[in-house]
């Protein structure tokens, strides 16, 4: 898994190859992104052409809304998606927008400064805060067009739903069950072994968490589909 997320997060950082439109979206700079559009193709550029140069894909892959969704940058996502950006762009990891949002952004895990509406009363990171936040990104994809039971195209084939089960974000689990995202038969054999018998461990203490897991079960409503 760690493995996974080097890779993860080494196609999602800007290549030596990418443009200034890519650069003003992976800072969240709306006003550099039309500054970079007026000049790379001119300030009378055609709805189509806006929407080819924001598509446009740096050496990883990359379009300008999987580098605005990899830093958590809502107002940079929604001009992205006023300007008809694909919501449902593959990059060479095989991850869409959607799969970054649940698999990464910054959300206080010291990819980004903390924002605002991360911080606890103390101004420090709060995971709670974070996970909602999280859940407005994915919603405004959503919300746009993302296609909630894409699958990743890379050997461990995640869809959202399992992201977020793994990373035991249980309000982003209820809200991609209610909008339809399906559970698939590698996300059952993860939670439940024969006979429905809980087989999974917490992560970081290496030991059965049966509660937490339980939990997950019930809200994916498959112990019945399972007995």
């Amino acid at each position: 898994m760690k493995k996974l997320l080097l890779t993860t997060l080494s196609l999602l950082s800007l290549s030596s190859f990418a443009g200034p439109q890519h650069t003003a979206a992976a800072k969240g700079d709306i006003e550099e992104l039309w500054k970079a559009i007026g000049e790379e193709i001119g300030e009378e550029a055609e709805d189509s052409q806006i929407t080819s140069f924001i598509d446009s894909e740096d050496e990883n892959g990359n379009t300008c809304l999987s580098l605005a969704t990899r830093n958590g940058h809502f107002e940079m996502i929604e001009e992205l998606i006023a300007l008809d950006a694909d919501v449902n762009h593959c990059n060479k990891l095989g991850a869409r927008p959607i799969h970054i949002a649940a698999w990464e952004g910054p959300f206080g895990h010291g990819f980004e400064p903390i924002r605002e509406e991360e911080k606890n009363e103390n101004g420090g990171f709060d995971p709670k805060k974070s996970e909602a936040y999280k859940l407005t990104i994915i919603n405004l994809l959503v919300e746009n067009g993302a296609n909630i039971n894409d699958v990743e195209e890379r050997d461990n084939r995640e869809t959202p739903l399992s992201i977020a089960v793994n990373r035991e974000e249980k309000s982003i689990v209820k809200y991609l069950r209610e909008k339809g995202a399906m559970v698939s038969d590698d996300l059952r054999d993860c939670l439940l072994g024969i006979n429905g018998r809980l087989i999974v461990f917490d992560k970081k203490n290496k030991q059965s968490n049966f509660r937490k897991r339980l939990e997950m079960v019930k809200l994916l409503r498959i112990l019945r589909s399972n007995s």
